[in-house]
């Protein structure tokens, strides 16, 4: 592995579910950033990070920036413009198979602070495999006159085409300076801060409506003693929260059906991850109103 010369942060914005978590993980080889057809999924800012030659980049994933109601969601804006602040060069990400453009108002208040900041800025069209090529040349020469992107660089996040393209780009806006990282890490989560959001995943992909924004996941044990030998084995207890009785009935189901198969889900990703096996118990509670509630958001780990 070459020695590392340059180094930086990119920060990747944009609208709910136009595929940040997905471009992520597939560019990190590493499942980083759960990901879900519910917006506003990703609750923190995840650090993935990447080397390309003697170039290290920390890519943070960032809530989808939106108009924020309620204390959740004004902590969530919070970490999203944080981590712009912050960063070296963005990735301003939008789905260019939206209809009617992926410049919409909601995307031009996103663009209004990153041309304000003056930081290099790239603009990636993700899920070009669900349109028509000669809608591209198009929209790309329409960004080149909305603003003096670093690069254009359209992408399928989810076929992985494109995403080396982008890193290259990234590579080249990185300052100077030595790894801020071992050489074997790929992110600053910790194992139990991802078996939570695998949990949390199972979650959304499973639940109603109402439930995946008034879910919140925490590990009470999490006990390795016995990861060791041919047969480790992981044992961990974590607690689904969520906002009312009602949606805790819910997520529980019929005979506990419902928790069971979360359960079973997340334990294949968690096994997945720790390269163990684990022993999963989940329990759901209610803590009214959490969403809302200053202090209830800090013990769940959602700090500003």
């Amino acid at each position: 592995m070459s020695a590392i010369a340059r180094a930086g942060t990119c920060a990747i914005v944009g609208a709910a579910n136009v595929g940040k978590s997905t471009f992520l993980n597939a560019v990190v080889g590493q499942k980083v950033a759960i990901a879900s057809p519910v917006p506003q999924t990703t609750r923190r800012r995840i650090l993935g990070l990447v080397r390309r030659g003697d170039t290290e980049i920390a890519l943070l994933d960032t809530p989808g920036l939106h108009r924020h109601r309620g204390r959740l969601n004004q902590r969530l804006m919070r970490v999203a413009r944080a981590t712009l602040s912050g960063a070296d060069a963005v990735i301003l990400m939008v789905d260019a198979s939206r209809r009617g453009g992926w410049l919409d108002p909601e995307t031009d208040r996103i663009l209004r602070p990153i041309a304000a900041s003056a930081r290099p800025c790239l603009l990636v069209l993700n899920k070009i495999d669900l349109i028509a090529k000669p809608r591209l040349l198009p929209m790309l020469a329409a960004a080149g006159q909305r603003h003096a992107f670093a690069a254009l660089v359209p992408i399928s996040a989810r076929q992985r085409d494109g995403v080396d393209r982008v890193l290259d780009a990234v590579a080249e806006l990185m300052p100077a300076g030595g790894s801020l990282y071992g050489p074997d890490a790929f992110t600053d989560q910790s194992e139990r801060d991802l078996c939570a959001e695998l949990i949390r995943e199972q979650v959304l992909r499973r639940t109603r409506q109402e439930i995946p924004h008034s879910a919140a996941v925490t590990i009470e044990r999490f006990d390795e003693s016995r990861r060791t030998g041919d047969r480790p084995l992981v044992e961990i207890e974590a607690t689904i929260w969520v906002e009312r009785e009602g949606q805790k009935a819910i997520a529980i189901g019929a005979g506990g059906n419902l928790v069971k198969a979360i359960g079973s889900s997340a334990r294949t990703e968690i096994e997945r991850l720790l390269e163990s096996r684990v022993m999963l118990r989940l329990e759901v509670e209610v803590a009214s109103g959490w969403t809302d509630d200053p202090a209830a958001l800090d013990r769940l780990g959602l700090k500003p």
